[in-house]
C-alpha cells in the first residue's frame, strides 16, 4: 500500500490532484493506492498523527499555516517523497532550506500542461524509488497474516512479554521472534542500545548518553545500558 497525502490551497486545486495524481500512480507503479486529500493543515496533521507511513505527499506552502508547518511535516515524515507547491513570487529560502529538503517543487499559478509535466516527471523518479524500496520490506506476521512493513519507518525494536514490538510512532507491530535474529535482518542504521531495544539511529532526536537514556522523534524515551553505550556513542560520532 502506497500512501499519498496532499495539502493544498484550494478545492479546485485539490479536484486538480484527484484527477491527475491516480493517472501518475497507475503509469509508473503496480502497487495499491490510497489517497487523502484536504485544504486544512489541522486536518492534514492529524492525518500524519495517526498514520505513520505516508509515501508521497503534497504540500502548498501558501496553503492557511502550511509555511509554519513545514519543518514539523519533514520531522514526522522523514522518508517522504515531498512535492512543495508554492507561489512563483514567495522566497525559495522559505521552503527550500535545512531540514525539508523536497523532492520536486511546483510553482504557482501554473497551466495543467505544466503541473502534468512535473508530475510525469516527479512519478518517474518515485517510480523508480518504490521499485528499489521493495528490497528494504520487513515481512511480519501477525496471527494468521502476513505484512509487509518498509524498514525505515520503524522507530525501534522493543522485546517484551516474550515477543518483539516494532514500533512506528502510534503504531506497533507484535510479532514472536527475538532481538538477536530481527537484527540480522535490519540495515546497520538499527543499533542495539539495551538488552530490549533495537533503535533506528535516524529516528533519534536528542541522545543523553550520560544519563543513559535517548528520546526518539516520536518522543519516547528509550534506555541505554552500559553494554551497548558505546556503539550507540561511536554510531552517532560517524554518522549523525
Amino acid at each position: 500500500m502506497i500512501r499519498y497525502l496532499a495539502l493544498m490551497s484550494s478545492r479546485l486545486e485539490t479536484r486538480q490532484l484527484q484527477e491527475l495524481i491516480p493517472q501518475y500512480a497507475a503509469k509508473y507503479t503496480d502497487e495499491k493506492w490510497e489517497y487523502y486529500y484536504s485544504e486544512n493543515v489541522d486536518s492534514v496533521m492529524g492525518h500524519i498523527e495517526q498514520y505513520s507511513k505516508q509515501d508521497v505527499i503534497g504540500w502548498d506552502v501558501t496553503a492557511n499555516g502550511a509555511e509554519e508547518e513545514l519543518i514539523n511535516l519533514r520531522k514526522h515524515c522523514p522518508a517522504s517523497f515531498l512535492m512543495i507547491f508554492a507561489s512563483s513570487r514567495m522566497n525559495p529560502m522559505r521552503y527550500v532550506k535545512a531540514g525539508v529538503n523536497p523532492d520536486s517543487l511546483v510553482l504557482k499559478p501554473y497551466e495543467k500542461e505544466d503541473l502534468m509535466e512535473v508530475l510525469d516527471e516527479s512519478f518517474s523518479v518515485l517510480g523508480e524509488r518504490i521499485s528499489k524500496s521493495k528490497n528494504d520490506l520487513l515481512t511480519v506476521y501477525t496471527g494468521n497474516a502476513q505484512k509487509y512493513l518498509q524498514v525505515d519507518i520503524i522507530d525501534y525494536v522493543e522485546a517484551r512479554e516474550k515477543k518483539v514490538f516494532l514500533k512506528m510512532k502510534k503504531e506497533e507491530y507484535g510479532m514472536y521472534d527475538s532481538l538477536e535474529d530481527i537484527s540480522k535482518r535490519l540495515p546497520h542504521s538499527f543499533v542495539r542500545c539495551h538488552r530490549s531495544y533495537i533503535i533506528n539511529m535516524s529516528h533519534i532526536d536528542k541522545m543523553f548518553l550520560s544519563e543513559n537514556y535517548i528520546i526518539m522523534k516520536n518522543g519516547d524515551r528509550i534506555p541505554v545500558s552500559r553494554t551497548y553505550k558505546k556503539a550507540v556513542k561511536e554510531y552517532g560520532i560517524k554518522n549523525i
